[in-house]
């Protein structure tokens, strides 16, 4: 398996992670900056998480917004998540 791929699949594992940990945790778009900044922060650490060479930091927030969003819609239909009017 190429290395981007387990990369890949390790930055969805903590998108998870995070998102659950940021849960009751302020409103829908401040607990996605949140989760978007902490996984870039990952991403820039030596020894952390690679972002894939073809994807820019703009695509890569992009692309973590939209992961966030197809989660937390999963969690709430699970019943994982309470919507809130926050």
């Amino acid at each position: 398996m190429p290395k981007w791929i387990s990369d890949v699949l390790a930055i969805v594992y903590v998108v998870m992670t995070l998102v659950l940990a940021n849960e009751g945790v302020g409103a829908g778009p401040e607990k996605k900056k949140s989760v978007i900044e902490s996984i870039d922060k990952k991403l820039d650490e030596p020894g952390g998480l690679d972002r894939p060479a073809f994807i820019s930091k703009d695509l890569m927030d992009w692309i973590l917004g939209m992961l966030i969003d197809a989660i937390v819609a999963r969690f709430n239909s699970m019943g994982i998540f309470q919507k809130s009017n926050a």
